[in-house]
């Protein structure tokens, strides 16, 4: 049958719901990958009002370089993103603490761009490479804006990397 029609039954139906062709072997890996798989929520939130000395317990006993802004209600709408760097005088200089003692989240965020949940990972290996290479994580939001988490490049690769080995 090979030699009459080259691709499996799945395969065919496949290419012709996606149309997507299954012998781009690299396209195809990165579009059997979802998005909502790969979210991360294991980093610091803060509200839109969080003062200073608060945020910076939370970035002092954090591992993560990244923190979301939310809106000051329950609902976890983004409004921003915070970056430790961004922040590093602050955390270490005394006197600068002390002059920003009144500062909050809303006022260090910057808005950033995000994914949303219906995003294919396409969309966010282009949305990585626009960046280029500045941003190592992105917010994902769903349609309305609330925060699900963040996505990171090296997660995106590392599921790929596994994706493309599965397939050989």
């Amino acid at each position: 049958v090979k030699s009459f029609e080259p691709l499996s039954l799945e395969m065919k139906k496949l290419f012709q719901q996606s149309e997507l062709d299954p012998t781009d072997k690299d396209r195809f890996a990165l579009s059997r990958l979802e998005l909502r798989f790969l979210i991360s929520k294991d980093y610091p939130v803060f509200h839109l009002h969080t003062e200073l000395s608060e945020m910076l317990e939370v970035i002092r006993s954090s591992e993560k370089d990244v923190y979301a802004v939310i809106g000051d209600d329950d609902v976890l709408e983004l409004q921003g993103v915070m970056e430790r760097k961004d922040m590093n005088t602050i955390l270490f200089d005394e006197k600068k603490r002390e002059e920003h003692a009144k500062v909050i989240a809303g006022d260090l965020m910057m808005k950033q761009s995000t994914l949303t949940i219906k995003d294919d990972m396409h969309s966010a290996i282009h949305k990585f490479e626009r960046l280029h290479s500045a941003k190592n994580v992105l917010p994902v939001v769903d349609e309305q804006g609330i925060w699900l988490g963040f996505i990171s490049k090296a997660s995106i690769l590392d599921k790929y990397r596994s994706e493309i080995i599965r397939m050989v």
